[in-house]
């Protein structure tokens, strides 16, 4: 299955009595085509099968008040991106691919840079205005920089010390 990390919005679900306000990316609510519904029960206890939605780990804040709230960065695995493409192209400013490609190893994948992978520097240049615009200081990365310097960076605006090396997704 491939990998993506992409920055989407955290959506607020309604009070639910014993949990509370539920916050969640919204890669939460898409259905991965590929992956065969589950057997499960509707809103009135029957039989039905559930579509399965993207696996992910998301960096995301606690909702307090001074935090960044209103999106995250997550690492979606996949089988079917059809989902992740249509809301992309729906909302294109919200909803990013943060590295612009998908990949299969995220480890070996994270050790590489934007120049190992030699891109382009307009290309570079967006990963860094990315960044930048979401509030991460930029100052010392560079093309030769890790994809993990990047997104730990990236990461660190919603949550604090964030460490994108090590990221499971089942």
């Amino acid at each position: 299955m491939a990998l993506r990390w992409i920055i989407c919005p955290v959506v607020t679900s309604a009070f639910v009595p014993g949990y509370g306000i539920s916050r969640h990316p919204r890669v939460v609510e898409l259905v991965d085509a590929g992956l065969l519904p589950v057997p499960g029960v509707d809103d009135e206890g029957l039989p039905t099968l559930l579509p399965k939605t993207y696996a992910f780990s998301a960096a995301i804040s606690d909702g307090q008040a001074g935090q960044v709230n209103d999106w995250c960065l997550c690492l979606v695995r996949y089988v079917d991106p059809f989902s992740l493409n249509t809301e992309a192209l729906a909302t294109p400013t919200t909803f990013l691919n943060v590295l612009e490609r998908d990949y299969e190893d995220a480890e070996a994948f994270l050790a590489r840079s934007p120049v190992q992978e030699n891109w382009s520097n307009q290309r570079i240049n967006r990963l860094r205005n990315l960044v930048n615009q979401r509030g991460a200081s930029v100052s010392g990365l560079t093309g030769a920089s890790a994809f993990w310097e990047w997104l730990a960076r990236l990461g660190s605006i919603v949550r604090p010390g964030f460490e994108p090396r090590g990221t499971w997704v089942g």
